[in-house]
């Protein structure tokens, strides 16, 4: 689609159209402006990139050449003094059979060369060597073959002679150590790999290795010359190129050698030192370097190289160069510049730029300020005029001197400003009178909450009294013989319709409680945990209105015995939790899990007129309520706690009011915790809250109820798998496939007709079958097998 001459005109016209008064009168000025420093700008950039650059290049060879000077010093002075070494044994000046004398003669070439460790072993696993200390002492070590595995460790005076046994320390065979292996194979002089020390892992060394042999060409032994990485990492460190440079030694596998950030090349794990690659340097800038080089495979090439990266929050300047000699060694060293460094000397340039334009500057800024005067000063007071009306100061007025147009625009503003504080005095009164109306019937409704309050206790006590009349009678009635059986399901139906009566007004009244503000508040006391759970197991494994679902208690220790907390209140929740659970699932289990967990334990206050345990301290209690039942969808969560709120399944099976988990969550809350609810549809419910509480530290002993109800078992030891041997096999076998199919009522019959006199046996198989906790059975069976 083509676009004309007098389209674009058109637009354009469009566009100034919408823009205000100032954009128009102050766009010449801006446009200057922005042509000054845009181009002031482009000058200053590009000349501060040039001489950046041109700094960083020279200071990177500059220090690289220094670097490279200094390793080959280190390195060559090393392999020169083996050869001197060496050809000391040649010409006889040196005998490899007198360690005396070899000592002597290391302790004086460590005076002169800065080297770390002189060393020589022979064949037969001999050893002398002299080892400079961190302290600049000498220590001579040797080994002799009277006692390889050992290592006599001398003082040194200042002749070099041997003064007294610093230290013995046990010795490996030197045929291991990669100083000497390596020579002894290779036949030739070389370095060998970067070792740790035995004796001290955070010591990485190189060792430049020479092999000696006789006259008919058998190995005699190998010389050595250690160098500490210690001191290059060291010598790195000095060399200042600027704040921020980095310069570090790799080895083409990535390796690091040395590093001038002061970071260790190695970690000590286990008290073994395992070499650090440098993209794992606790030095973000030579990771992400040597991640970029690795990419690059730059680290693999023998030639050098430059280039720029761009890190972090600006460019880096980097060189690489390899460093090799005739022994083997193969290094790369890596010199970092960044450019940040520099910049400040390109910015006192830029400076001077910039304030030759911002001289420019100032005389359209000093134009635009006249023209603000002259004509946007009024108008900005219009507007400032018009925001203060909108935020409520409705006294405003503008004068105006000058320019005809403007005067006239301030004129009608005066009229309208006029007009709105009129309008807004009528619209204050009328607000004045409906909140005085508003009040009225907020006090009219407190009163009637009041009554309602008032009239729900007073009806629930009169509902009460008689209701328990009647579910006396009832109870009297069924224990009559007389009456016949259909008689007794009436009055059981009659019995349960009461109780169900009951059960809604105490709800409600509970409701209307907790609806008034301070109506209710927790009265704590010293309890006894384990009993309310055995209230409560005795009274929910009697529950029949879902004989195809079991109850499951899980405790998970330490609990208390005794805590600290209202009773009543938890009674009620837990009450209110299970009934919910059993009411809505139809075949499965309902599991209540307490998980105990002690918190920092102290004083005690005495919380109680009732005299508090000798043992106390701080625990979080976890309660939490599972049932197998249908599920609640995700949507209806939020409506969940609401009072004579009933969600779908609650309406279908026409049971309750819709108050009982309004009830939990409030004493829940009274309690100090917070009652939630997970759940999806298919997959059950659960419902959990913790509670702060004060417990005694003696730990729960809970029971369990047997077969027929008639007596307790404690929570003791399991007993042992020998306990099994004296019973059948057969028998052993079909227990062992009733628990495999998880089939409770299987083991509980096989359970009457247990042909053993071990009643703690049966006890423990009958609590594990109605717990579902088959895999113990199996476990205890397993164990009971002489093949298993």
């Amino acid at each position: 689609m083509e676009i004309t001459i007098v389209q674009v005109f058109a637009k354009t016209a469009r566009l100034l159209q919408r823009l205000p008064l100032v954009a128009v009168l102050e766009l010449p000025y801006l446009l200057q402006m922005l042509t000054v420093l845009g181009l002031t700008s482009w000058v200053t950039v590009q000349y501060r990139q040039i001489t950046v650059a041109d700094l960083a290049t020279s200071l990177r060879e500059e220090t690289t050449d220094r670097v490279l000077a200094y390793v080959d010093h280190q390195l060559s002075g090393a392999a020169r003094l083996n050869a001197s070494h060496v050809a000391a044994v040649e010409t006889g000046l040196l005998d490899l059979n007198d360690f005396e004398q070899m000592g002597r003669f290391f302790w004086q070439q460590m005076q002169i060369y800065p080297v770390d460790y002189l060393n020589y072993g022979n064949q037969a696993g001999e050893f002398i060597g002299v080892e400079r200390l961190d302290n600049g002492t000498l220590v001579i070590n040797e080994t002799r073959r009277d006692n390889l595995k050992q290592m006599t460790i001398y003082q040194t005076d200042a002749e070099g002679h041997r003064t007294q046994v610093e230290a013995i320390d046990p010795a490996d065979p030197i045929q291991s150590e990669a100083w000497y292996a390596e020579a002894a194979v290779a036949g030739h002089p070389l370095w060998s790999p970067v070792y740790a020390w035995d004796d001290q892992p955070n010591v990485l060394s190189i060792s430049a290795s020479q092999p000696l042999y006789d006259a008919q060409g058998q190995l005699m032994g190998v010389m050595g010359t250690d160098l500490l990485l210690t001191h290059i990492s060291q010598f790195l460190s000095t060399v200042h190129v600027s704040p921020s440079t980095q310069i570090f030694i790799v080895e083409p596998s990535g390796l690091l050698v040395a590093s001038s950030d002061g970071h260790p090349p190695y970690t000590v794990v286990d008290g073994q030192a395992q070499r650090q690659l440098a993209t794992q340097s606790a030095n973000p800038l030579v990771r992400a370097t040597a991640e970029r080089l690795i990419q690059g495979r730059l680290l693999e090439t023998a030639a050098s190289a430059t280039m720029t990266l761009r890190l972090g929050s600006g460019r880096q300047f980097v060189s690489v160069t390899p460093w090799q000699d005739d022994l083997g060694l193969d290094w790369v060293v890596v010199v970092v510049v960044p450019e940040a460094d520099f910049l400040s000397q390109a910015d006192a340039f830029a400076r001077t730029t910039l304030l030759l334009a911002l001289l420019s500057v100032a005389v359209a800024v000093l134009l635009a300020l006249l023209t603000d005067r002259w004509i946007n000063r009024p108008i900005a007071n219009l507007a400032q005029a018009s925001r203060a009306i909108a935020h409520g100061d409705r006294t405003q007025t503008v004068e105006v001197q000058g320019i005809r147009e403007l005067k006239t625009l301030a004129s009608a503003f005066n009229q309208m400003a006029a007009q709105v504080a009129d309008t807004f005095a009528q619209l204050e009164n009328r607000v004045t009178q409906r909140t005085a109306e508003l009040a009225t019937a907020k006090v009219a409704a407190e009163a009637a909450n009041q009554s309602k309050n008032v009239f729900l206790a007073n009806m629930s006590h009169q509902l009460r009294t008689p209701l328990n009349i009647v579910l006396g009678f009832i109870q009297v009635m069924q224990k009559d013989a007389a009456l016949s059986a259909q008689h007794q399901a009436s009055l059981t139906s009659m019995r349960h319709s009461a109780d169900y009566l009951l059960a809604q007004i105490n709800n409600l009244l509970l409701a209307s409680k907790l609806d008034g503000e301070g109506q209710l508040a927790a009265t704590p006391s010293w309890f006894d945990l384990g009993e309310l759970l055995q209230d409560l197991q005795t009274q929910f494994s009697a529950w029949r209105g879902q004989p195809a679902v079991a109850l499951r208690f899980d405790l998970q220790v330490p609990i208390p015995q005794l805590v600290y907390t209202d009773e009543t209140k938890l009674r009620q929740i837990l009450l209110n939790l299970l009934e919910n659970a059993f009411k809505f699932t139809t075949a499965g289990q309902v599991t209540l899990r307490l998980v105990g967990q002690p918190q920092h334990s102290g004083p005690t206050d005495d919380l109680s007129p009732v005299a508090l345990p000798e043992a106390t301290g701080d625990y979080t209690l976890t309660f939490t309520v599972t049932d197998t039942g249908p599920g609640i969808d995700c949507h209806d969560l939020g409506r969940l706690f609401c009072p004579f709120e009933q969600l779908e399944p609650g309406q279908r099976s026409q049971r309750g009011s819709g108050l009982g988990l309004f009830i939990c969550q409030e004493y829940v809350r009274l309690l100090g915790g917070e009652l939630c609810c997970h759940s999806h549809p298919g997959e059950g419910s659960c419902f959990h809250f913790d509670l702060e509480v004060k417990g005694s530290c003696q730990t729960l002993t809970y029971h369990f109820p047997t077969a027929d109800n008639s007596s307790t078992l404690a929570a003791t030891s399991p007993p042992e798998a020998e306990h099994l041997m004296a019973l059948p096999s057969t028998w052993r076998e079909r227990l062992r496939v009733a628990a495999a199919k998880g089939d409770d009522r299987a083991i509980l019959t096989l359970l009457e007709d247990l042909p053993t006199e071990d009643a703690a046996l049966g006890d423990w198989l009958h609590h594990w079958a109605i717990n579902y906790q088959f895999d113990l059975i199996l476990e205890l069976i397993e164990g009971a097998t002489p093949d298993a």
